[in-house]
């Protein structure tokens, strides 16, 4: 399988991350077939006469893809975080409770 990656002349898009940036998915079977792909990509699509002529297109042979569990990933990142947090607190109150044990002594 073989991938575009595609950027458009210029910054412009108001901040938009990656405006003017895109990936395609090439129907190509080999890296000559590709590189055709994208030309002709120039040539029918993106041409040097507008303001969708490109800056850049990079092209990528992927032989093995993975689908992010994003939801499950973004669950274990905050339980992390949460833990951290309720760690530190802990921490915190530790050395507070130790400060006020040797400015009371323990009764």
């Amino acid at each position: 399988m073989f991938l575009a990656h595609i950027k458009q002349d210029g910054e412009g898009c108001d901040y938009t991350l990656a405006c003017g940036e895109t990936t395609v998915k090439l129907k190509a079977a080999t890296m000559a077939d590709a590189q055709e792909e994208v030309r002709q990509m120039l040539t029918n699509t993106y041409t040097f006469k507008d303001e969708r002529r490109l800056q850049t297109a990079t092209i990528y042979e992927v032989s093995d893809t993975f689908t992010v569990p994003v939801d499950d990933w973004y669950a274990q990142i905050m339980l992390e975080a949460n833990q951290a947090e309720t760690e530190r607190r802990t921490a915190a109150r530790r050395a507070q409770f130790e400060k006020l044990k040797r400015e009371f002594g323990e009764q």
